[in-house]
């Protein structure tokens, strides 16, 4: 099997107005699609309830990876993580100009989390969306062009020449 790239990542949110703001207003992903699911996945794959209605919004990012937000109206509004179980910690977002990013964020009267800051060659900073979900927005320089171009070769290569052997990790 060959991965060839990410495809979407999906998202649970109490409110998917608020969600869509977030991401198509002050992110500014194009919505492809906003509708309402029914039974069948959304219960065998999430464990709903019968019949009940999920709203469900699609998104596209800058290189074509989709953020799906799936309305969950029954989520608690300050749940904790569960840190009993694995889980996601954060989405990270390719920008060009982080400065420019927090002034834009600062407008919207969206403050940081933390940074912006440098770490390892990048300079980064996190904010969360309206749910609490970490997003940390990377503005990767040079490293872009890497890896947009070059990347999948240079992984191939590390990754064999220093971790092919994972017991030694």
């Amino acid at each position: 099997m060959r991965i060839k790239g990410l495809s979407q990542v999906g998202m649970a949110v109490k409110d998917l107005r608020k969600s869509l703001w977030f991401y198509n207003e002050i992110l500014r992903f194009p919505i492809i699609s906003v509708k309402e699911l029914s039974s069948g996945v959304i219960d065998e794959v999430y464990g709903l309830k019968k019949d009940q209605k999920v709203k469900f919004a699609l998104l596209r990012t800058g290189w074509g990876t989709i953020i799906e937000l799936f309305e969950m109206p029954h989520l608690k509004k300050e749940a904790k993580a569960d840190s009993d179980r694995p889980a996601m910690t954060h989405i990270a977002l390719d920008v060009g100009n982080i400065k420019g990013a927090k002034r834009r964020l600062a407008k919207a009267g969206i403050d940081p989390v933390s940074g912006p800051m440098v770490v390892e060659g990048t300079e980064v900073m996190f904010l969360k969306d309206p749910d609490g979900h970490l997003v940390e927005l990377i503005d990767m320089g040079v490293f872009y062009y890497v890896n947009r171009y070059i990347g999948s070769v240079v992984g191939r290569l590390i990754s064999r020449a220093k971790y092919g052997d994972l017991d030694k990790i």
